[in-house]
């Protein structure tokens, strides 16, 4: 199975579909190909809290039936007319790494990377299905050399130093494998491909940068950190903290239930709120910790990889918080800005406005139409 994609803005004629499964909402977006330019036809969002007894905005854990039957549920209400398309799988339940690998003949590679991947890989290799794209070198001037016993081999090493090749490696366990191809089976979906969120993310978030970015989306369980170089996904990194967190602390520092907590997150800065002060500084502490945790990953990879990050993307959900993206800018040199994957699609001009205020919820659903149109 192939888990990566060559052009990413390729496009054929029919209805295509991108369905985001996250963890305490599920998200879906209709497009199709019309006079060369992708058009949004509709899409969709549900929360899965209620589904099993918890509140909007609530991570959720539900079995693969379950999950078919939200499905099903949403493409009524969201008018879809096509079971064609995409779908994504959660970053936390795959391995994404970029490792070095000897430069073999293009017929040898697999085998190889298979060979290496056994290093990163905590299971047998037979429980994974893996996939992996070679890195494209911009000089060979990182070589490595291999130390042997006498003189004369280190000599000979020296002179035909062994020549590495970077590459992206995505391995995702079998048995994940399995329950999403059940969803996709009880929900009567002709899902061509599933592809790991961190891909379909980027696809949904950048206009064809080519210098370094990073992208940060703060989802409700976690905030994912993917830097980006060249349209090469370079590293990702998970921190486990998010929306949900925010929330269960209004809730226990106001004393309020999680949903009224959940709203008062999201009317920050729309409408006048007595505990404003109160509620900021809650949020303040998960802030500050996030900041952190990007900062560390931000300096670790500029100072590896001897490059510097030029521009800052936020996404998710969580990524619209009144305040965040003026925090962030604060404290990264670097240019910020929010992704507006709606923009990549022609739509009514009516809806721009609520497109854009909405869009960073649908980056990942987004990038997996996009990819579906290729096909």
């Amino acid at each position: 199975m192939s888990f990566f994609n060559s052009n990413i803005f390729s496009k054929s004629d029919n209805s295509v579909i991108g369905i985001d499964i996250g963890s305490s909402s599920l998200k879906i977006v209709q497009i199709k190909k019309e006079r060369g330019r992708a058009v949004l036809q509709t899409y969709g969002e549900l929360g899965l809290g209620p589904y099993n007894k918890l509140s909007i905005g609530q991570i959720v854990t539900l079995a693969p039936d379950q999950l078919a039957s939200i499905i099903l549920d949403l493409l009524k209400e969201a008018g879809i007319t096509t079971s064609v398309g995409g779908m994504s799988i959660p970053l936390k339940l795959s391995l994404v790494t970029v490792m070095d690998i000897p430069k073999v003949e293009e017929r040898e590679e697999r085998n190889v990377v298979e060979l290496e991947a056994r290093k990163y890989i905590p299971v047998s290799i037979s429980e994974v299905t893996l996939d992996y794209s070679v890195i494209p070198q911009v000089d060979d001037s990182s070589l490595e050399f291999i130390e042997s016993e006498s003189d004369d081999d280190k000599q000979t090493k020296k002179e035909t130093p062994e020549r590495k090749q970077k590459v992206l490696l995505v391995a995702i366990h079998n048995q994940v494998l399995n329950n999403y191809s059940k969803i996709v089976q009880d929900s009567n979906l002709n899902i061509q491909f599933f592809e790991v969120e961190a891909f379909a993310t980027a696809r949904g978030s950048l206009s064809g940068e080519r210098s370094p970015s990073m992208i940060i989306d703060v989802g409700a369980a976690s905030v994912k950190i993917y830097i980006i170089d060249n349209g090469v996904l370079l590293s990702s990194h998970n921190i486990n903290r998010g929306g949900q967190d925010i929330s269960f602390s209004i809730s226990k520092g106001l004393g309020v239930p999680f949903d009224q907590a959940e709203h008062l997150k999201r009317s920050l800065g729309k409408v006048k709120i007595q505990e404003e002060a109160k509620i900021r500084e809650l949020i303040s502490i998960h802030e500050e910790f996030i900041i952190s945790e990007v900062k560390t990953v931000l300096s670790t990879f500029q100072k590896n990889m001897n490059v510097t990050v030029l521009k800052i993307i936020l996404t998710g959900g969580g990524s619209s918080l009144d305040g965040f993206m003026d925090k962030i800018q604060n404290n990264f040199s670097c240019k910020v800005e929010e992704a507006d994957p709606f923009s990549k699609l022609e739509s009514p001009v009516s809806l721009h406005e609520t497109l854009k205020q909405t869009g960073t919820t649908f980056s990942t659903a987004i990038g997996l139409a996009l990819r579906a149109l290729q096909s």
